[in-house]
């Protein structure tokens, strides 16, 4: 099943795109993968909405994890290994979108936590910007990413936003935007 290659890919990525907006509207449902509950949290998101659509994302873990790593890095590191995971600027729609240092995972008050956080790619616009779904306090929710203007939050012509915080100040630490906190993507369906 892994690196199985879909017959119709553009319907692949729509059909993980439509189970994860189910789940914006859901906040009292639990996630399934393979109808066994999961964690609700950002990871459990994106296993979920594959699983859903027909792609279960647990042949992609890296097997070589590191006792205490977390499900975002092991799917991260496990994409790697099969060549998935880019840069580019503008991702596919249906892509898994990862980030490093939303949060102080292992509390030492540094910026050194990467593969903190997942999401699914929603659209793409015009100007570049990435919508994405994601878990985050409490709930599914949609955030903006734009990598041609990583650390700016809004259009200064237009107003319109950009990128959205995905790390809150907590002490001395500052806001941190999703243009800046962009680990890669991943592109699962092709």
């Amino acid at each position: 099943m892994v690196d199985k290659r879909m017959p119709d890919p553009e319907r692949g990525r729509a059909l993980v795109v439509e189970k994860a907006r189910a789940m914006l509207s859901g906040r009292g449902e639990p996630y399934r993968v393979d109808g066994k509950v999961v964690k609700k949290d950002c990871s459990g998101l994106v296993m979920a909405a594959y699983s859903a659509a027909g792609i279960p994302l647990d042949a992609y873990l890296s097997v070589d994890s590191r006792k205490g790593e977390s499900l975002v890095a092991q799917l991260f590191h496990g994409l790697v290994q099969r060549g998935m995971v880019h840069t580019h600027k503008v991702p596919e729609v249906g892509d898994i979108v990862f980030f490093d240092n939303t949060f102080d995972r292992n509390r030492d008050g540094r910026a050194n936590d990467p593969l903190t956080h997942v999401g699914i790619v929603e659209s793409v616009k015009a100007d570049g910007t990435v919508i994405v779904i994601h878990h985050a306090r409490g709930g599914a929710l949609r955030t903006r990413l734009n990598l041609f203007h990583p650390e700016r939050r809004r259009d200064p012509k237009t107003g319109q936003a950009l990128n959205h915080y995905l790390r809150f100040a907590d002490g001395k630490k500052k806001k941190r935007l999703a243009g800046e906190l962009f680990a890669g993507f991943a592109t699962v369906i092709h």
